[in-house]
């Protein structure tokens, strides 16, 4: 029989199509084909073991996710700890740098000082010593003066008394 456009096959039981006339092969051909032949949809319909391995693998990688949520929260407060150590001795580390600095300014200042004490004591014997010694020069000096004075009026006496002295100088 020739097909014509608009007529069923006739391979179709009573031109009903597979809906017509009770003839549901079609539902089973596609039954066996989405639920493999008998072992359910993907193969898994009677092996209920694979199906219970399935949801186990599944329940394990939810636990496996969560102990490992569980650990990044874990490393998460390490690691806020190590900054939050870290900050504390970077201003550890600030206030001794700030202490030591004190410190040797403070040494510093003490041994300026000390220095200082020094060479006013060396300056203060150095000048007492330059002060006693022209006292000394001076007093020297005056006694000098004072001896040319009295052999000089010792002798403007004599010369006025004709003793001879008249060539001393």
């Amino acid at each position: 029989m020739a097909y014509v456009e608009g007529e069923m096959p006739t391979f179709y039981p009573n031109n009903n199509g597979f809906f017509g006339g009770g003839d549901g092969i079609w539902a089973i051909l596609l039954f066996a084909m989405i639920f493999g032949w008998g072992n359910g949809f993907g193969g898994y319909g009677n092996g209920t073991a694979s199906v219970d391995a399935s949801i186990q693998r599944g329940f394990d990688n939810a636990s496996v996710m969560s102990k490992l949520d569980s650990l990044s929260t874990s490393l998460n407060g390490v690691n806020m700890s190590l900054l939050t150590g870290i900050g504390d001795l970077k201003a550890a580390i600030a206030s001794e740098g700030c202490d030591i600095r004190n410190a040797i300014i403070m040494q510093t200042r003490d041994i300026t000082d000390a220095q200082k004490a020094s060479t006013d004591a060396i300056l203060g014997y150095l000048t007492q010593e330059k002060i006693a010694d022209l006292q000394l020069k001076n007093a020297t000096l005056q006694g000098e003066i004072s001896q040319t004075q009295q052999t000089n009026t010792i002798i403007n006496a004599l010369r006025g008394n004709n003793c001879g002295c008249q060539n001393v100088q």
